[in-house]
C-alpha cells in the first residue's frame, strides 16, 4: 500500500511554535551566567520523563541575558521587572537566599525546564496524611526545574541550611532511597528538592519529581523518544540562548482536556506528529528561532518535497505590509482542515471560509474555486500609495486592501466560474460591474452602490489570477510592481534570511500595520498589545527536510531601548518557577 502524502503548510507549524513561545513564556525569560547549550542530547534530557508536555533549557550565559534587557519597550522591560522581582522573592528573598552568594557559585551553564501533564497533580494516596499533598497547594501544570550544579555537597548544605520562614512546614522522605524535601509555606512557593548526581532538582509537585527518579532509574526519558535525537543533530544553531521541545499527542491531550471543543482521544492517537524543537538565539535587534517538526516513526503520512514559494513575493509591490504565501493552495487547505480538527486551543474553523464564501457568493469554496487553483497562492494586505488622490479613497477601504493571488491550473474554468462571480455581484447586491484596463491589462471592477466595499480582478500573468477586496490598489502592481516585495529591506531580513527555496513564507510589517492602528486591525487587549509593541516585522518561513520533517524559521526584527536597564543581578537572575 502506498503511503498517504500529504504536505505540511504554515499553520499546524505556526500554531504549534505559538504554543511553545506562550506555554513557555515563563521559562524563557530566566537566568544569567557562563557557556552555551550544545545542540544535542544531554544528560539533564535523560532525566525527563518522556510525556513531558514541553521542555525548555536556557543559557545562563550573562551577555545573552544583557542583551535580551536591551531589547522591546520601556513598557515591556518593566513588566519582565516586575515578574523576575515576584520571583526572587518568592523562591530567593523569603528563604533567606541571595543569588550572587548562594546560587551563583554552584550553578551550571544552563537550566532545564519541563512542563508535566496536568494527570501528574492529581493528589498521591500516599501523602494523603500530609497538608503537602493537597491538590489546591501544588500548580495544575506540574514544573520541574533540572539545574547542572559543579559541587552537590555545597547545594546540599545550602538546602539543608535555608533560613525558612517559621510558617514553612517541611517534610522529609525517601523516594526509591533518594531523599526528598517537601517544602510548603504560605508566603512562598510550594516545591520539592532533591540531589541526583550532578543536577538539583526542583518540583512543585511531589509526583513530578518522582517522575524524574523514575526516570533517573531507567524510565523512558525525553532523550529516548523516537526522532528527538536525530532532530536536535539538524538545529545548527551557534550558541543559542534557548532550546525547546513540545510533545505534540501529550501537549493535544492537555489541550484537550481544559477545552470545550470536544476531541476525543481516538482522534488525538491518530495524528501523525511526534514533536516540534528548536532553538533560539538573539543577534543584535533579531530573536531567531529555528526549529523542525518531525512525525511518528510509525506514520502513514510522508512529505513531499517542494519548496517553492518564490513567486508571489515578485508579484508584490515593495510597500506590502502583510503576506502569508505558499507552494500550493489545494494541499494548504487540505492541511489546515484536518489540523483544526486537533487544537482545541485554537478558535478558528476553516470551514467558516467556506461557509461565508458560500453564504456571499453562492458559490462552493471546495466545489466551484479549489479544483481550478493550481499551485502557488498569497494573501495580502497592499496600503494605498501615497501619491493616490484621496478621492479614489472609498469611505470603507481603511488605507488599503485585501489582495487575493493564486496560480490556476485551467484557465478555462477559471474565467467561467469568475463571470459567473460578476453576475452575482451584480444581481445580488446591485455592485457596478465594468471592464476597463490598468497599466494596459484587462480588469474588471466591482464597485458597490453604497460606498462600501470596492474589488477589483484580473490576471498578472497568464496563469495567475488576482482579486483585491477594499482600496484601488491594483495599480501597485499592475503590469508589474516598480519595486516588488523581494527588494523590501525588512522583508529580506525577516524571511530571506538564509535559503530562499521554502514551502511557505509570513511577513508582518508590525509597526505599520496593527502597532501604527492603520487598515483596521481590531484592537487587542492592553497586556497583548505591549508585546506587540516591542516588535517591528515578524518573519516566517517553513520548507520541507525530507520525508518524515518539516523545517521552520521564525524571525522578529525587535525594538531596541535607547538606553539599557540598569544591570541588578539579584532581580535578574532567580530561580525557576513556572507561571
Amino acid at each position: 500500500m502506498f503511503k498517504k502524502k500529504r504536505k505540511k503548510h504554515l499553520w499546524f507549524v505556526s500554531t504549534l511554535v505559538l504554543l511553545c513561545l506562550g506555554g513557555g513564556a515563563a521559562a524563557y525569560w530566566w537566568q544569567n551566567q557562563e557557556e552555551s547549550i550544545a545542540i544535542e542530547v544531554s544528560a539533564a534530557d535523560e532525566l525527563i520523563p518522556q510525556e513531558a508536555v514541553f521542555v525548555a533549557s536556557i543559557s545562563t550565559n550573562s551577555r545573552q541575558w544583557q542583551q535580551i534587557r536591551e531589547l522591546g519597550t520601556p513598557e515591556t522591560q518593566a513588566a519582565f521587572q516586575r515578574r523576575l522581582s515576584r520571583w526572587r522573592s518568592e523562591l530567593l528573598t523569603v528563604n533567606g537566599y541571595k543569588y550572587q552568594r548562594d546560587i551563583k557559585p554552584w550553578l551550571g551553564s544552563e537550566i532545564t525546564i519541563a512542563f508535566l501533564g496536568s494527570t501528574t497533580s492529581k493528589t498521591d494516596p500516599r501523602l494523603n496524611l500530609s497538608e503537602l499533598s493537597r491538590e489546591d497547594t501544588f500548580t495544575k501544570q506540574p514544573l520541574v526545574a533540572i539545574l547542572p550544579v559543579k559541587n552537590p555537597i555545597q547545594v546540599q548544605r545550602l538546602w539543608d541550611n535555608a533560613n525558612l520562614p517559621v510558617t514553612a512546614k517541611v517534610l522529609e522522605r525517601t523516594y526509591k532511597r533518594i531523599q526528598i524535601k517537601e517544602i510548603k509555606s504560605p508566603d512562598s512557593l510550594n516545591y520539592s528538592l532533591t540531589i541526583l548526581g550532578d543536577f538539583a532538582i526542583v518540583a512543585t509537585h511531589p509526583k513530578a519529581i518522582e517522575q524524574v527518579i523514575d526516570t533517573y532509574f531507567g524510565a523512558a526519558s525525553l532523550a529516548t523518544t523516537p526522532g528527538y535525537a536525530e532532530s536536535l543533530t539538524q538545529l545548527t544553531t551557534e550558541k543559542p540562548f534557548a532550546e525547546f521541545y513540545l510533545n505534540i499527542p501529550t501537549a493535544l491531550q492537555e489541550a484537550a482536556a481544559s477545552s470545550i471543543k470536544s476531541v476525543s482521544t481516538e482522534e488525538i492517537e491518530q495524528q501523525q506528529k511526534q514533536g516540534v524543537a528548536g532553538t533560539v538565539s538573539i543577534e543584535g535587534e533579531e530573536l531567531s528561532i529555528d526549529g523542525i517538526l518531525w512525525l511518528k516513526p510509525d506514520s502513514q503520512q510522508t512529505y513531499l518535497l517542494d519548496n517553492s514559494a518564490e513567486r508571489m513575493p515578485k508579484l508584490l509591490p515593495i510597500e506590502t505590509r502583510l503576506m502569508l504565501a505558499g507552494s500550493d493552495l489545494q494541499q494548504f487547505w487540505q492541511g489546515l482542515v484536518a489540523d483544526s480538527q486537533l487544537l482545541p486551543l485554537i478558535p478558528f474553523d476553516p470551514y467558516a471560509i467556506s461557509d461565508f464564501i458560500k453564504a456571499t457568493t453562492d458559490l462552493d469554496w471546495e466545489e466551484d474555486f479549489l479544483p481550478w487553483m493550481g499551485e502557488e497562492f498569497s494573501l495580502a494586505v497592499i496600503p494605498v500609495s501615497a501619491n493616490q488622490p484621496s478621492q479614489q479613497h472609498s469611505g470603507y477601504d481603511l488605507g488599503g486592501a485585501i489582495a487575493f493571488l493564486v496560480e490556476v491550473s485551467d484557465r478555462s474554468t477559471a474565467e467561467k466560474t469568475l463571470a459567473e462571480l460578476d453576475r452575482i455581484v451584480a444581481s445580488k447586491y446591485k455592485f457596478g460591474v465594468k471592464s476597463t484596463k490598468i497599466g494596459g491589462k484587462p480588469v474588471v471592477n466591482w464597485t458597490s452602490p453604497l460606498e462600501g466595499i470596492n474589488a477589483t480582478r484580473g490576471w498578472l500573468e497568464s496563469d495567475v489570477v488576482f482579486l483585491t477586496i477594499g482600496a484601488p490598489v491594483a495599480e501597485e502592481f499592475l503590469p508589474q510592481p516598480k519595486a516588488n516585495l523581494r527588494s523590501n529591506e525588512l522583508f529580506k531580513k525577516v524571511v530571506l534570511t538564509g535559503n530562499n527555496n521554502s514551502e511557505n513564507q509570513f511577513f508582518l510589517d508590525v509597526e505599520r500595520t496593527i502597532n501604527g492602528g492603520n487598515l483596521g486591525i481590531l484592537q487587542l487587549p492592553a497586556h497583548q498589545q505591549m508585546l506587540l509593541d516591542a516588535i517591528r516585522t515578524i518573519g516566517f518561513t517553513t520548507a520541507t527536510n525530507d520525508e518524515t520533517s518539516t523545517r521552520f524559521e521564525i524571525v522578529l526584527q525587535l525594538k531596541n531601548l535607547a538606553i539599557a536597564p540598569q544591570s541588578d543581578l539579584e532581580i535578574q537572575q532567580p530561580l525557576p518557577k513556572g507561571d
